[in-house]
């Protein structure tokens, strides 16, 4: 088992622990699959001999079936310059739920997007570090996205990177 101590945003920090529960409390364990998880383990170097202790917001437990492609013993550092990656990913991965679960309420249960958006904001606990409004704001940003890419017929394209 490898525990790695990461900073991203605050309001990510929370979102993945309280999405992503370990059985360590305060710990998020990604799925296998997720592309949070390949992007930590991919970046995994030895550790250097002038590493000090990391201060950051969010522990992550390695998903143990893919610490099968990398030998943890030796692998077990995540470089400063790889956080943000990581980071870039986890944000990728709370902007897929966040426009899923707003869509889902609105289209299956009713639900408008202000009352979807601050069900959101109570599930995950984030209501001291962001507002309903700038989650209902966000969703409306990218479904305008969405709607001009549709427009003029450009097809959209992911952004892996």
């Amino acid at each position: 088992m490898l525990v790695l101590n990461i900073y991203v945003k605050p309001y990510l920090a929370e979102y993945a622990r309280r999405r992503y529960p370990s059985p360590i409390r305060d710990v998020a364990l990604f799925p296998a699959a997720s592309l949070v998880n390949h992007a930590i383990v991919n970046s995994l170097v030895a550790t250097p001999e002038n590493a000090g202790p990391r201060n950051g917001n969010l522990l992550v437990m390695v998903n143990e079936k893919i610490c099968l492609l990398k030998d943890i013993e030796v692998y077990n550092y995540l470089p400063y310059t790889e956080e943000n990656n990581v980071g870039k990913k986890l944000l990728l991965d709370f902007d897929v739920h966040l426009h899923t679960y707003m869509d889902n309420y609105r289209y299956h249960s009713g639900i408008d997007y202000k009352d979807s958006a601050e069900a959101f904001v109570r599930k995950y606990h984030l209501g001291d570090l962001v507002t309903a409004e700038a989650m209902l704001k966000k969703h409306l940003r990218w479904k305008k996205e969405v709607a001009s890419y549709r427009h003029h017929g450009i097809q959209l394209k992911m952004k892996f990177e």
